[in-house]
């Protein structure tokens, strides 16, 4: 798969700078997000020398954070910073979404509003 076709704008911002001059090295160094995630599924860990594949292994793991951070943020985006009620109805509605036990979505909810209100996650969002 050609980078052009996959994020052209990218092709413009890559320069000698890249770690070694090698286009895993340019990629692992890109911030997470929707462009890095298209150009991480584009390679093949198979063709990858040892190096390169835990250079990989780590810019999936940011991904990974970064994919959380969002997670984490729409689910209170969903549900309110705060439970509306005593009987919080954004627990079922999150839960029937996600097709988890009640129980389940208010614990995942109560995450989400944690570190959201402390701006945990903020770090993995780059805000």
């Amino acid at each position: 798969m050609l980078l052009t076709s996959i994020a052209p704008e990218l092709v413009d911002d890559m320069s000698v700078d890249a770690p070694a001059g090698s286009f895993v090295g340019w990629v692992v160094e890109l911030p997470p997000g929707p462009e890095s995630l298209a150009l991480l599924c584009s390679l093949d860990a198979e063709s990858l020398s040892s190096e390169e594949r835990l250079l990989v292994l780590q810019a999936w793991e940011r991904q990974h954070a970064w994919m959380s951070a969002q997670v984490q943020a729409v689910t209170v985006a969903a549900a309110g910073p705060e439970p509306t009620t005593a009987n919080d109805w954004a627990q079922d509605e999150v839960a029937a979404a996600l097709r988890l036990p009640t129980r389940s979505a208010h614990n995942k909810i109560q995450l989400a509003r944690t570190l959201t209100a402390e701006g945990l996650a903020v770090w993995v969002l780059g805000s």
